[in-house]
């Protein structure tokens, strides 16, 4: 089974893990620089994974920036096909 994303959360911290096979990196690009005046954001690639980190996440809470996260991405997905 294709695992889509995996998220882990540490002390205002945030970890999403986005299947390459699946997400385009310039939707998260463009995903990741819409939300940067929110938090921290980095994206790290590994074989398998573009890896988001979220840090400092004060102005927000982390489920509602998940959710808005994933929502900007998919519109950005869409418009990359």
């Amino acid at each position: 089974m294709l695992k889509m994303m995996t998220l882990k959360v540490i002390l205002k911290k945030m970890e999403i893990k986005f299947n390459k096979n699946i997400y385009k990196k310039e939707a998260i690009q463009k995903t990741k620089e819409a939300y940067k005046d929110l938090a921290k954001i980095d994206l790290i690639e590994s074989d398998e994974y573009f890896i988001i980190k979220v840090e400092s996440i004060d102005k927000i809470q982390e489920d509602v920036l998940l959710n808005e996260f994933n929502n900007y991405l998919i519109y950005e997905m869409k418009k990359c096909l």
